[in-house]
């Protein structure tokens, strides 16, 4: 016997890491074989948009309210596309502090 396992065999198991896992349609366009899309989980995401004190809660309450950038299911995985990301921010890009360019005085 091998240590104190006793009709336990120990394995490694192997973890999918789909930080560039290939996605070949995206939005409707089909995307060239060999693109790949670097999809984040909800804490990445989070701390991708919000700083290094993003908390994954904002996104999960935004999912529900469906509200927030785009997000994907890979089985009951959720992940965020990077350059979702990216489009949500630059949608929430201001001239002004006013609601909708109104003026507020």
């Amino acid at each position: 016997m091998h240590g104190q396992c006793r009709g336990i065999r120990a394995t490694k198991k192997r973890v999918a890491s789909f930080a560039a896992l290939p996605i070949f349609v995206s939005g409707g366009a089909a995307v060239r074989e060999g693109d790949l899309m670097n999809l984040l989980t909800t804490e990445q995401a989070a701390k991708f948009i919000f700083g290094p004190d993003g908390k994954k809660g904002t996104l999960e309450q935004w999912r529900y309210r469906k509200v927030g950038p785009k997000f994907r299911k890979v089985g009951k995985l959720v992940r965020y596309a990077e350059a979702d990301l990216m489009e949500y921010l630059d949608q929430q890009a201001r001239t002004g502090t006013s609601h909708q360019n109104l003026q507020t005085y």
